[in-house]
């Protein structure tokens, strides 16, 4: 956004320390339709800094990562009459606040990267059930993850951190198997600055073996995941009250159940490497415990 910053960023850069800056901004509006015809952007200003404490320090196979958000405008969903699938996926999240903290933790790598063990303040969907190409269109329907896997609060994501730990395993250069846990905090916590635990009932324990293929004289890459994921917590029914009866026509409070584990598939592979053209394939299920 900023360049070399009068070649501040390349002297940081020298002694590890990577400054990042980018604005985002996404236009919509509806030509037909809608409750009412609407035109707004939407955007984020995101700020990090990212350290290599190798190259700062000597601390081999240590880095750090602190990243923020600010956003602002409005989505143009609100005049369409459908905020359930949002036209422009920057808006929201951001608490409303000049600098909200999305990503805040320290990784370690060790044996060459065999070993790589990240701790601090991020989100499960963020590691987890997660490709490259969710972005791919700025509908927050896809953008940044499908709406399947965040229907299950405690899987967190972006722009949403929660305290949490991973380690991924890398026996083979194409092969990864990953596993971590993940506080189920439920606190709004606007500014992603609250720390605390207070709101916390229970944690979140993904799991993930991915490969990798290479495929033809090409090299063409693509990505295969199946993984899991089970959360501690309890949560609100969907349908009964604490009585069994239906909680929508007696307004009492949802009984709460058990949780209830995931599992999902996610494939992406190139087909071409001249038009380089992508294909995914999705599926996330979500099985009730009984």
């Amino acid at each position: 956004m900023f360049g070399d910053l009068w070649d501040t960023r390349r002297k940081l850069a020298k002694h590890g320390v990577t400054v990042s800056i980018d604005d985002e901004n996404e236009f919509g509006g509806n030509v037909a339709g809608g409750v009412t015809r609407e035109v707004s952007n939407a955007g984020q200003l995101g700020w990090g800094f990212d350290i290599d404490w190798g190259t700062l320090a000597g601390w081999q196979g240590l880095s750090t990562h602190v990243s923020n958000v600010t956003r602002y405008g409005q989505s143009a969903s609100f005049g369409f009459g459908d905020t359930l699938d949002p036209s422009q996926q920057v808006y929201g999240g951001g608490g409303n606040t000049a600098a909200h903290l999305v990503l805040a933790f320290a990784e370690q790598k060790l044996q060459d990267g065999k070993y790589d063990i990240s701790v601090g303040r991020m989100g499960l969907l963020n590691n987890f059930d997660a490709s490259t190409l969710d972005c791919t269109f700025m509908n927050n329907m896809i953008c940044g993850v499908p709406k399947a896997p965040t229907d299950v609060l405690s899987n967190s994501v972006y722009p949403k951190a929660v305290w949490g730990a991973n380690i991924r395993y890398t026996p083979f250069k194409a092969w990864t198997f990953s596993t971590g846990i993940y506080a189920n905090d439920q606190s709004s916590n606007r500014s992603g600055w609250h720390f605390t635990t207070a709101q916390t009932d229970g944690v979140a324990i993904p799991f993930e073996l991915e490969f990798r293929p290479d495929i033809g004289a090409a090299h063409l890459p693509g990505r295969v995941k199946i993984g899991g994921s089970y959360a501690s917590a309890p949560i609100a029914d969907v349908l009964y009250d604490v009585h069994g009866r239906d909680a929508v026509l007696t307004g009492q409070t949802a009984r709460l159940d058990h949780s209830y584990p995931g599992v999902w598939f996610v494939a992406d592979q190139m087909e071409g490497s001249k038009n380089r053209w992508l294909m995914r394939l999705t599926r996330d299920f979500r099985l009730l415990a009984i």
